[in-house]
């Protein structure tokens, strides 16, 4: 279980080793260095993947509103709604790692004998 400050982590890890570089200017405003630019579709994945850690914060979160609630009363309104935002967080969580692989799966190398990912 990550906690806020562990996802901001590794979000500031993330955009470390994905953002381009910067160019730099020297006294005279020449531009001294290369910018590596990002893709579209690396652009694409990172936005995803963002949205995969905040979902997941979301989901830890749910998981605990759940337990308090199922402790407190096991058959409260309380608990039904709790397992129930579990239960779209954890679809939600689903789509989203489908979609990663049908993305990653487009933009890998095709062999003609590797089926789709379900």
């Amino acid at each position: 279980m990550n906690t806020t400050m562990e996802n901001s982590e590794m979000m500031e890890h993330q955009m470390e080793n994905e953002m381009p570089e910067m160019k730099t200017a020297n006294l005279a405003g020449n531009m001294d260095t290369e910018v590596k630019s990002i893709s579209k579709e690396e652009a694409i994945m990172g936005l995803i993947k963002n949205q995969i850690i905040d979902l997941q914060g979301n989901i830890d979160e749910a998981n605990i509103t759940f337990a308090k609630a199922y402790q407190n009363d096991k058959y409260s309104k309380a608990t039904y709604e709790a397992e129930e935002n579990c239960k779209m967080l954890n679809a939600q969580m689903s789509m989203l790692n489908r979609v990663v692989s049908a993305i990653e799966y487009m933009f890998s190398p095709m062999d003609s004998s590797s089926p789709m990912p379900v």
